[in-house]
């Protein structure tokens, strides 16, 4: 079936044209995945992630991107975050925009999944993280890592003392939950994450490799007016 005409089974090409009202919004859509990505120059904009180190992209389904349709766009961004931070982010001069991807790029995100892309993308800690499979499933493991570890300056700052980096997991005693704290600090599994492939919203959530969108087949990057 030809993906330009069919728009319950899109491109990211045909998508954009519904974002901007030039196509019809469908009832259903198939096909694709994004990310909304931001940052105060055009050399944000070039990778899926912004965060320093990382090497997965979290991305959301085309369930939630249907839902972007017709939405206005500052309350696509009061879905990630409130309202005094998005106020501090307009002040520091900050855009967003809204990157579409083929859904073929990226693997669901649960638990088999994330262990299949730490395998990919983490050789040199896959052993290790994977040992402990069974334990990280246990939502009670998030709740047992002490706050100190979830600062944002922590979580934020790879030279943090604190922040499990790579290659600080690579040497840290080998537990559960120096395990589910490096899926935290480096892959952002923060305690929102339920294992399932799906958001508390409903959605379906993927991983997928973090890299340059020049490099990305078909991608397409929409602007969105935050005001």
């Amino acid at each position: 079936m030809n993906l330009e005409v069919d728009p319950r089974h899109a491109s990211p090409q045909l998508y954009a044209k519904m974002f901007s009202g030039l196509v019809t919004k469908p009832d259903t859509l198939t096909g694709v995945c994004g990310r909304i990505i931001r940052g105060t120059d055009e050399t944000a904009f070039s990778k899926l992630s912004f965060a320093e180190g990382r090497r997965l992209a979290w991305i959301s389904g085309s369930n939630d991107l249907l839902d972007f349709i017709e939405k206005p766009h500052r309350e696509l961004i009061l879905g990630i975050k409130d309202e005094q931070w998005l106020s501090e982010q307009l002040d520091k001069g900050m855009r967003w925009k809204l990157v579409v991807l083929p859904e073929g790029n990226c693997v669901l995100a649960n638990w088999a999944g994330v262990f299949e892309q730490v395998q990919r993308y983490y050789p040199e800690v896959a052993d290790k993280l994977l040992g402990w499979a069974n334990a990280l499933a246990s939502e009670d493991l998030v709740k047992q890592i002490d706050a100190k570890f979830l600062a944002q300056a922590v979580k934020d700052d790879l030279c943090h003392p604190l922040h499990m980096s790579t290659e600080r997991y690579m040497t840290c005693d080998d537990t559960a939950l120096n395990a589910r704290l490096f899926l935290w600090h480096s892959l952002g599994m923060n305690h929102l994450y339920q294992g399932n492939g799906y958001t508390r919203g409903g959605g379906k959530e993927y991983l997928t490799q973090n890299k340059s969108l020049a490099e990305i087949r078909d991608c397409v990057l929409i602007d969105l007016q935050v005001h």
